[in-house]
């Protein structure tokens, strides 16, 4: 599998179509990878649709998702039934080297450890 940085840099060559014809990336991968912009810290910001949460979404089959769920999947497999969470604490972002796993509870503890929660007092 292509790694996402090499992905993104071939995307702005326009050789996705040639990844995509030798099997080397997926649909998906070449969807979202085409509808970012990389950010001074090497997120892949999401540039479509943004749901009111400050999330990328777009839709699939009729489907709801959010860009970053879809990157994980796409680039690390399911997230069986975890949550997909951000190292670089940036909604907009979907680049999937930012991106892991965490239950419920460390999600919590991650946005609470950062200052993110609500409640938050300094």
């Amino acid at each position: 599998m292509i790694e996402p940085a090499e992905l993104y840099r071939r995307a702005q060559a326009d050789t996705l179509l040639e990844l995509l014809m030798a099997d080397e990336i997926t649909a998906i991968q070449g969807f979202l990878v085409k509808r970012v912009l990389l950010s001074e810290t090497g997120c892949w910001e999401w540039q479509g649709t943004m749901h009111h949460s400050g999330y990328g979404c777009f839709k699939e089959k009729g489907k709801f998702c959010y860009t970053h769920i879809a990157s994980y999947r796409a680039f690390h497999g399911p997230t069986d039934g975890k949550f997909v969470c951000h190292r670089c604490d940036n909604p907009k972002c979907c680049n999937p080297d930012h991106l892991f796993l965490g239950t419920h509870e460390e999600n919590m503890e991650d946005m609470k450890a950062k200052g993110r929660g609500r409640n938050q007092h300094s």
